[in-house]
């Protein structure tokens, strides 16, 4: 009776840990780029961590460096990896040096951050840093594998619409009067 009410408290407990983990990919896989409000809550600090490491292992110490994260980005989630990181700025022009996060995945205890970073040649490299999730301290880094991919060209440029120029909820959703021309239409 023990084995079988202990093996029935084992199976729910392992049943809760996998729901806890899970599995995301941002941005979303499909081409869709409507992210919503803000990225899952992993992923800003593991963009922040990703770009933070190729700085200091593939970068400068230049403080007004740029970033550009996947398409669809919300400019809240730029502002969070920038406050995190304590330094940097949004990507502004095309052709300007960035750190570009490409892709973030999550498969239940194990993160990769695709990002492509520019070397001190003026040429860029791509490189997938990988984290392993530890329950008491989180994401860990757990090792690189660099991409020998040439002078790879930098993703996209994406700069997001500012925070204060999104409508609010309310008047997006609010029902626009209608003029006296369009009711006898």
């Amino acid at each position: 009776m023990k084995t079988a009410i202990s093996a029935v408290l084992l199976g729910f407990g392992m049943g809760c840990l996998s729901a806890c983990a899970g599995s995301v990919t941002y941005p979303p896989p499909g081409g869709s780029t409507e992210l919503g409000e803000a990225a899952p809550k992993p992923v800003p600090a593991l963009m922040t961590r990703a770009i933070r490491f190729a700085q200091d292992r593939y970068g400068d110490d230049d403080d007004a460096f740029a970033i550009n994260l996947p398409p669809g980005t919300p400019a809240a989630v730029y502002d969070e990896v920038i406050a995190r990181l304590g330094a940097g700025r949004p990507m502004l022009e095309v052709g300007e040096t960035a750190y570009h996060v490409t892709k973030v995945t999550l498969r239940w205890s194990d993160a990769k951050v695709d990002l492509v970073y520019p070397r001190a040649d003026g040429y860029y490299d791509f490189v997938t840093i990988s984290f392993q999730r530890d329950l008491v301290r989180g994401y860990e880094f757990a090792g690189t594998r660099l991409w020998r991919t040439g002078n790879r060209p930098p993703p996209p440029h994406y700069t997001p619409q500012p925070v204060e120029a999104q409508a609010p909820p309310e008047e997006a959703s609010r029902p626009q009067s209608a003029s006296a021309d369009d009711i006898e239409k």
